[in-house]
Protein backbone atom coordinates (compact mmCIF):
# COMPACT_ATOMS: atom_id res chain seq x y z
CA UNK A 1 0.00 0.00 0.00
CA UNK A 2 2.64 2.51 1.06
CA UNK A 3 4.11 1.63 -2.33
CA UNK A 4 1.37 2.54 -4.00
CA UNK A 5 1.00 6.17 -2.66
CA UNK A 6 4.53 6.29 -3.16
CA UNK A 7 4.19 5.71 -7.00
CA UNK A 8 1.00 8.19 -7.00
CA UNK A 9 2.55 10.95 -5.40
CA UNK A 10 6.17 10.51 -7.46
CA UNK A 11 3.38 10.60 -11.27
CA UNK A 12 1.85 13.22 -9.79
CA UNK A 13 4.37 15.59 -9.07
CA UNK A 14 6.03 14.72 -12.14
CA UNK A 15 2.76 15.68 -14.22
CA UNK A 16 2.60 18.91 -12.48
CA UNK A 17 6.50 19.80 -13.12
CA UNK A 18 5.17 19.80 -16.97
CA UNK A 19 3.32 22.81 -16.00
CA UNK A 20 4.18 25.38 -18.35
CA UNK A 21 4.99 29.22 -16.37
CA UNK A 22 5.12 31.20 -18.99
CA UNK A 23 4.08 34.96 -18.73
CA UNK A 24 1.22 33.89 -20.99
CA UNK A 25 0.06 30.95 -18.96
CA UNK A 26 -3.40 32.34 -18.30
CA UNK A 27 -4.11 33.30 -22.11
CA UNK A 28 -6.35 30.94 -23.40
CA UNK A 29 -5.10 30.19 -27.22
CA UNK A 30 -5.49 27.30 -29.05
CA UNK A 31 -2.48 26.18 -31.75
CA UNK A 32 -2.31 27.65 -34.56
CA UNK A 33 -2.38 25.31 -37.80
CA UNK A 34 -1.59 27.52 -40.66
CA UNK A 35 -3.68 27.38 -44.10
CA UNK A 36 -1.38 27.36 -46.98
CA UNK A 37 -3.28 29.21 -49.64
CA UNK A 38 -2.04 28.09 -52.87
CA UNK A 39 -3.91 30.34 -55.47
CA UNK A 40 -3.12 33.05 -53.55
CA UNK A 41 -0.22 35.58 -53.78
CA UNK A 42 1.43 37.41 -51.27
CA UNK A 43 1.02 36.76 -47.64
CA UNK A 44 -2.37 36.29 -45.38
CA UNK A 45 -1.10 38.81 -42.29
CA UNK A 46 -1.40 42.45 -42.46
CA UNK A 47 2.76 42.89 -41.64
CA UNK A 48 4.91 39.86 -42.50
CA UNK A 49 6.69 40.69 -39.46
CA UNK A 50 5.85 39.93 -35.21
CA UNK A 51 4.53 43.61 -33.85
CA UNK A 52 4.71 43.86 -30.00
CA UNK A 53 1.32 45.18 -28.53
CA UNK A 54 -1.50 45.06 -25.71
CA UNK A 55 -4.26 42.60 -25.73
CA UNK A 56 -7.06 43.32 -22.81
CA UNK A 57 -8.91 39.19 -22.16
CA UNK A 58 -12.64 39.38 -21.32
CA UNK A 59 -11.41 38.32 -17.93
CA UNK A 60 -9.50 41.72 -17.58
CA UNK A 61 -5.98 40.83 -17.61
CA UNK A 62 -4.00 42.61 -19.47
CA UNK A 63 -0.68 41.57 -21.47
CA UNK A 64 2.15 44.48 -22.59
CA UNK A 65 4.89 43.79 -25.15
CA UNK A 66 3.06 40.43 -26.73
CA UNK A 67 4.58 39.60 -30.05
CA UNK A 68 1.61 39.62 -32.69
CA UNK A 69 0.29 39.14 -35.79
CA UNK A 70 -3.24 39.86 -37.67
CA UNK A 71 -4.62 37.44 -40.29
CA UNK A 72 -7.03 39.77 -42.31
CA UNK A 73 -8.01 36.89 -44.44
CA UNK A 74 -9.62 34.94 -41.46
CA UNK A 75 -9.74 37.86 -38.94
CA UNK A 76 -7.78 36.15 -36.34
CA UNK A 77 -5.26 37.68 -33.66
CA UNK A 78 -2.02 35.41 -33.71
CA UNK A 79 0.47 35.48 -30.72
CA UNK A 80 3.93 34.05 -30.48
CA UNK A 81 4.14 31.99 -27.21
CA UNK A 82 7.36 30.49 -28.04
CA UNK A 83 10.38 30.63 -30.50
CA UNK A 84 8.36 28.15 -32.97
CA UNK A 85 4.70 28.24 -31.13
CA UNK A 86 1.83 29.78 -32.72
CA UNK A 87 -1.38 30.40 -31.05
CA UNK A 88 -4.70 32.16 -31.65
CA UNK A 89 -6.41 34.34 -29.60
CA UNK A 90 -9.81 33.26 -27.55
CA UNK A 91 -12.14 35.54 -25.89
CA UNK A 92 -10.54 39.25 -26.87
CA UNK A 93 -12.25 42.60 -25.47
CA UNK A 94 -9.61 44.76 -26.93
CA UNK A 95 -6.69 44.77 -28.69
Amino acid sequence: MKYLFLVLSLISLKSYSQYALTPFAEVQGTQLREIKYEDVTGSPYLFDYWVNGKVTTKSGKHYENMPLKYNVMDDKLIFKQDKDLKKLFEYLTKI
